[in-house]
């Protein structure tokens, strides 16, 4: 009776892995059959395009833009701001005495109505 026993424990594993086997190569065959599909490449790949072109315009955007957030939060920090280290984009001490004096500097009333007079002249 035990190897009888045995036989049939052997046999029900046997049938058991083969069973998996089976399974494992329906469902490779049914990934297959549906990443083989030309709609799905289709799809597939305008998705990857759009995932692609979105992270080189947004990685662009963010070359271009920085320098210029850097300087917008540059004109409203304090003195001591601009030194400090820890202070990035939003300044701790803000201050418009940056833009007061590179108007005073420049002298923005005189070159604001030159500006006008020939922009208006010219058109």
């Amino acid at each position: 009776m035990s190897t009888a026993k045995t036989h049939a424990v052997k046999k029900s594993i046997i049938n058991k892995n083969l069973l998996q086997k089976l399974m494992k190569n329906d469902i490779i065959s049914l990934f297959n059959r549906i990443l083989s599909s030309p709609k799905l490449h289709t799809r597939t790949r305008s998705w990857a395009w759009i995932i692609t072109r979105t992270i080189f315009v947004l990685g662009f955007c963010f070359i271009i833009l920085y320098p210029v957030l850097i300087m917008i939060s540059k004109a409203f920090m304090d003195f001591v701001d601009i030194y400090d280290n820890t202070v990035l984009l939003v300044p701790k001490h803000f201050t418009l005495m940056n833009i007061y004096l590179a108007g005073k500097m420049i002298n923005y009333p005189v070159a604001l109505r030159n500006s006008m007079v020939l922009a208006i002249g010219v058109t």
